[in-house]
């Protein structure tokens, strides 16, 4: 599968304000994030001009200097990564090839015929 060019829908959010980024952060090992973060399968940042100040981006993904609680860590996110872009007026969600676990499905017990009880 090709990856969409997200630069142009990030542009388009980040003139409206703080971007609320949603990333797949299991199986990947280009995201640079806090460690403890990286148990997480899905976590969302928010980036902006007021939040992330030094934030810049490229065609591989967004570098983001960001604190989290006294410290600083320079975050990276790949664009493959991130599935879903919001602000305050849409949210984008992508298509990721990566596979998530969904929660088994319940099973319902089906009669094999049915019986009249008087």
């Amino acid at each position: 599968m090709k990856f969409i060019n997200k630069i142009p829908v990030f542009d388009w959010f980040y003139e409206q304000g703080d971007v609320y980024l949603t990333l797949l952060i299991s199986g990947s090992d280009q995201i640079e994030i806090p460690s403890s973060i990286h148990e997480k399968k899905m976590e969302t940042f928010v980036v902006g001009n007021s939040s992330t100040p030094n934030l810049t981006y490229d065609e591989k993904g967004i570098n983001a200097p960001m604190k989290f609680g006294n410290n600083y860590f320079n975050c990276f996110f790949p664009w493959e990564c991130i599935i879903m872009m919001s602000g305050p007026i849409a949210i984008i969600q992508f298509v990721t090839e990566k596979k998530t676990i969904q929660p088994p499905k319940k099973s319902v017990k089906k009669r094999n015929h049915l019986r009249v009880i008087k």
